[in-house]
């Protein structure tokens, strides 16, 4: 009988050591996915300050691409006004030498009418 009385005092002390082992298991689990949620909170929280920078930088980076833009649309169109104020001025220089070379035809036209004036003078 005494020995019966230990195997079931045994038993139960057995049964209580493995049913504490498993709680002690379960709470060492416990911690753990504890542990992993508060790893990925501060992941996501990571995460989502990163996106924000991405975002902003992006903006930033739209914003350069658009002032990049206007200047490049406004040196071409100065450009544009530069190449036709050369081209009228260019047209006016040949309208000029086109009526210098008149004014010398007239000059000439003239000189020989005088001649022949001076001829029929004569």
């Amino acid at each position: 009988m005494y020995e019966s009385a230990q195997k079931t005092r045994s038993g139960r002390t057995s049964g209580g050591d493995e049913i504490s082992e498993f709680k002690s298991k379960v709470s060492d689990l416990q911690y753990q996915v504890h542990v992993l949620e508060d790893e990925l909170a501060e992941s996501k929280l990571k995460a989502s300050k990163s996106n924000a920078d991405a975002i902003a930088l992006k903006s930033n980076y739209e914003i350069q691409v658009k002032t990049n833009q206007q200047v490049f649309e406004k040196k071409t169109f100065n450009q544009h006004l530069f190449y036709k104020h050369i081209t009228y001025t260019d047209n006016i220089f040949t309208a000029i030498f086109e009526l210098s070379k008149f004014d010398r035809l007239v000059d000439v036209c003239n000189s020989i009418c005088d001649l022949f004036q001076s001829l029929i003078a004569l």
